[in-house]
C-alpha cells in the first residue's frame, strides 16, 4: 500500500493548503493512505491546548468524507524543544499516532523523561521518529545499534524515511535516507530488529507534491524486506 504519513496544511505555521486541497493532491499523486500531521504549535497558536482536540475532530470529519477514496490517519507532529512543546501531561492518546520531532536533539524534553522509549510510552498511542538520522544518532550517543533498534521495535516506535524535496526544505534531500537505501548493513540491522518503517513527503505545498518519490520509497521498503509501519 502506498502511504505518506507526514503532511502539513494551513494548520501548521509553515503550511499553506486546506485539508481538502491536501487530500485531493495526494490522491492525484497516487497515494492510498495519508497521515495528516500538523505541528502542535501551529494548531495551538492561540495558546489554547483545547485546539488540539478541535483539530482532531476536524481530521475525523475529513477522514469520513474521503472514505472509499483515501484512507486518512489522524496524526500530530509534536515538537519536543522546550519553547514550543506541550506540557508533559497533555493528553495526546486519542491521535492515531504522534511524531516525536527533535527527539534526537540534546535540548529535547524527551531527555528529561527517560529518553525516546519512555517518552513515547507516556503518550499512549503509536509514536514515530520523523526525519531523524537514526544511525547517526546512535553513533553520536554511543548506543549499540543492534540492541537499540530492537528496543525501539519492541516499544512499537517506527522510523520515517523522509523523502521531501520542496521549496520549504530548499529542495534538499535527506542524506540519511540516501545512505540507508544504499547501505546493506543498515538495512540488515533494521530488518533483523523488526523496526517498522514509514514514508513521508513532509509536504507543505500541494503544487510541489512529488508522489513518485513516495511511491519509490514504499516500493523500496517492500523490496528490501523491511517491515512497513502498521496503523
Amino acid at each position: 500500500m502506498i502511504h505518506d504519513l507526514h503532511s502539513h496544511t494551513s494548520y501548521s505555521f509553515c503550511g499553506r493548503d486546506s485539508l481538502h486541497e491536501l487530500c485531493d493532491g495526494v490522491i492525484e499523486g497516487g497515494v492510498h493512505v495519508l497521515g495528516i500531521t500538523d505541528h502542535n504549535y501551529g494548531i495551538t497558536r492561540s495558546g489554547d491546548l483545547g485546539e488540539l482536540r478541535v483539530y482532531f475532530d476536524r481530521l475525523t470529519t475529513i477522514r469520513d468524507e474521503y472514505a472509499g477514496k483515501l484512507r486518512i490517519l489522524r496524526g500530530l507532529e509534536l515538537n519536543t524543544l522546550p519553547d514550543v512543546t506541550v506540557p508533559y501531561d497533555t493528553d495526546l492518546s486519542y491521535f492515531d499516532y504522534v511524531f516525536i520531532e527533535n527527539c534526537e536533539d540534546d535540548e529535547s524534553v524527551v531527555n528529561d523523561h527517560g529518553g525516546i522509549i519512555e517518552y513515547a510510552k507516556h503518550i499512549g498511542t503509536k509514536c514515530g521518529m520523523p526525519h531523524m538520522d537514526l544511525f547517526g544518532y546512535m553513533k553520536r550517543t554511543g548506543k549499540d545499534a543492534e540492541c537499540f533498534l530492537r528496543e525501539l521495535a519492541k516499544a512499537g516506535i517506527f522510523w520515517e524515511l523522509n523523502v521531501n524535496c520542496d521549496s520549504i526544505h530548499g529542495y534538499s534531500e535527506h542524506e540519511y535516507v540516501k545512505r540507508f537505501m544504499a547501505s546493506e548493513r543498515e538495512q540488515a540491522l533494521v530488518r533483523a530488529s523488526g523496526l517498522e518503517i514509514s514514508v513521508g513527503f513532509d509536504g507543505h505545498r500541494v503544487n510541489e507534491y512529488k508522489g513518485q518519490r513516495v511511491i519509490n520509497a514504499c516500493e523500496f521498503i517492500k523490496k528490501a524486506g523491511l517491515r512497513e509501519v502498521e496503523l
